[in-house]
């Protein structure tokens, strides 16, 4: 066992080198001794781990996360990519793997690689977008390897009803990880649980959360530009899954009242699936000539890294782009739904009560108001 200044030392630090000599931990790896795999993979981590924390260097990181990676793809299929049959790896070491994957690997990157949609790290390292996106692509790789049975006994997809800053990061590294984790399952088996319990938990975020004001601003932008990443994952969801979406929101809405983000996340949501729709529509030329660009960035299938260097004013005049488009979308789709009187019906209820109260000061809450009231007049309209 090398100290990690022996490592670097003998290899360089952040080198081309080392970046080899950990790509080649694909095959040396599987070959160890079963008993010294834990030891030595925690070892090689915390030599990638340094070289991210002290030099902001992804290489090794990203050679070693890509090296577990293939590990567990090899075990899985049971052949190299050439189509050979190779030597069965020892369960222990696959199960270490798994282990140090979620246990480890995650946490770690939370702290030092900023998650997408974040301004830094929750340690302040200033790693570029690219290179962090490049490190978060390589680790949902590989976690993709980990059987879904394997993450939900780890409780890795566990969205915790957390305010405190560290938790929100955790939960929107995970909604990220959510939304590119169908797209690359290898087998049948669907992440529709785990992409549930993702959009549950960013529809009863608060815009107004108990915590100072740059943290809070901080939040909500991780928040919304979370929203292009469900958006992108769910944009050719099954009309269930989608009725079930929209009935949720609005009870989001109707239990919560107008102060969480519920419904800028359905009409995100929407405009993805108008843009993915499979149906012809008639009659909405005059709907696109007023509307406010939204149907742009929903056919660019942006994603939260595409959006991470806008401020966040501007992340949120995308997202009422999107607002002031969802009453007309929205009417259409839960005509073809057949939900359209029950959401009706939710809307007005949640008109009343709003109503009833005080005028909020809130702008953003003001204009969802404004949302559900011309969403129930094009559903008028519509019928009439």
């Amino acid at each position: 066992k090398l100290s990690v200044p022996a490592f670097h030392s003998l290899l360089g630090r952040g080198s081309e080198a080392a970046e080899m000599f950990m790509s080649l931990m694909e095959y040396a790896l599987p070959k160890f001794p079963s008993g010294t795999v834990e030891q030595a993979t925690m070892h090689l981590w915390e030599i990638c781990h340094k070289d991210l924390i002290e030099l902001k260097s992804v290489r090794c990181s990203i050679a070693l996360i890509t090296s577990f990676g293939r590990i567990l793809e090899k075990a899985r299929n049971g052949v190299s990519k050439k189509g050979r049959s190779i030597d069965m790896i020892a369960p222990v070491i696959i199960s270490t793997l798994q282990k140090i994957v979620v246990d480890t690997l995650f946490p770690a990157l939370c702290n030092t690689v900023k998650v997408p949609g974040m301004q830094t790290s929750l340690e302040g390292i200033h790693i570029s977008v690219k290179d962090a996106s490049s490190v978060w692509s390589a680790y949902n790789d590989c976690l993709c390897e980990v059987p879904l049975l394997v993450l939900r006994d780890k409780k890795f997809f566990l969205f915790d009803d957390c305010i405190d800053f560290k938790g929100i990061c955790t939960n929107i590294a995970k909604v990220y990880l959510v939304s590119c984790f169908e797209a690359k399952r290898h087998s049948k088996a669907k992440s529709l649980m785990e992409r549930s319990k993702a959009q549950a938990w960013i529809s009863r975020q608060q815009l107004l959360i108990a915590a100072g004001e740059e943290t809070v601003s901080t939040q909500l932008h991780s928040m919304r530009l979370s929203l292009f990443d469900i958006a992108h994952a769910t944009s050719q969801d099954s009309s269930d899954i989608k009725r079930n979406v929209i009935l949720h929101a609005f009870e989001v809405i109707l239990v919560g009242g107008l102060s969480s983000i519920s419904l800028e996340q359905l009409a995100v949501q929407v405009g993805f699936w108008w843009e993915y729709r499979s149906d012809d529509v008639r009659g909405t030329d005059d709907h696109n000539a007023w509307s406010h660009l939204s149907s742009i960035f929903a056919r660019a299938s942006c994603k939260s890294y595409e959006f991470s260097c806008l401020p966040p004013d501007g992340i949120l005049e995308i997202v009422s782009m999107f607002l002031k488009d969802l009453p007309w979308k929205l009417c259409h789709l839960c005509r073809n739904l057949g939900i359209s009187e029950n959401i009706v019906n939710t809307c007005s209820r949640i008109i009343t009560e709003y109503s009833d109260k005080a005028v909020s000061h809130h702008l953003l809450v003001n204009e969802y108001f404004s949302c559900l009231n011309t969403f129930v007049s094009c559903r008028m309209d519509s019928a009439s």
